[in-house]
């Protein structure tokens, strides 16, 4: 979690507003919560998983809601661990899930639902960003850049810090072995 007002005070440091006579909270909230929708769309758009969660899900009769901070799927696990297929043509049957309005539906429960999410709206200075701690200085940038009205600034360190999660997550995380079990030393 990362306090909304630690971001905003770093974001008027950049903009030489440390005394908060230049811009008001209102403004500089209005800043912050669009650097948020624009880091969002950024790590959607770069299969990022800085902002990912799971949820696992009890289905009752098939259904069950989706999580209220849910944006987007990565994946749907079934009671096993073993991935499930989206059928949106003649099922859902065993093995296979599809998503109805706000619903997830499948014959599989519990079903562990992994997926992007959107952080909420943020309403007071006071608020949490429920978003990981390496988020602070990019949001901090990105709403300094917007104040100052250099959209072009906050786009690129969110397009960066997207990719920048994708690199330093998962996806590099294991040596790669090569084929005959062979593991370089």
């Amino acid at each position: 979690m990362i306090a909304a007002s630690q971001v905003c005070q770093m974001a008027r440091y950049n903009v030489g507003d440390a005394g908060h006579t230049t811009y008001s909270d209102y403004e500089v909230m209005t800043a912050l919560q669009s650097s948020l929708d624009l880091l969002v769309t950024s790590c959607d758009e770069c299969f990022s998983p800085l902002l990912v969660k799971s949820a696992e899900l009890e289905l009752s009769d098939w259904r069950a809601a989706l999580p209220e901070d849910f944006r987007s799927v990565v994946s749907v696990l079934g009671p096993r661990g073993v991935p499930l297929e989206s059928n949106y043509e003649t099922g859902p049957f065993r093995g296979e899930f599809r998503f109805e309005n706000s619903e997830i539906v499948s014959p599989e429960s519990p079903v562990t639902l992994v997926y992007r999410y959107r952080p909420a709206r943020l309403t007071a200075v006071g608020d949490e960003i429920d978003a990981p701690e390496t988020l602070l200085l990019p949001l901090a940038r990105m709403t300094a850049s917007l104040l100052k009205g250099d959209f072009e600034t906050a786009q690129a360190v969110s397009d960066r810090t997207a990719q920048a999660g994708k690199a330093q997550r998962w996806e590099n995380a294991a040596e790669p072995r090569l084929w005959g079990g062979y593991v370089p030393q």
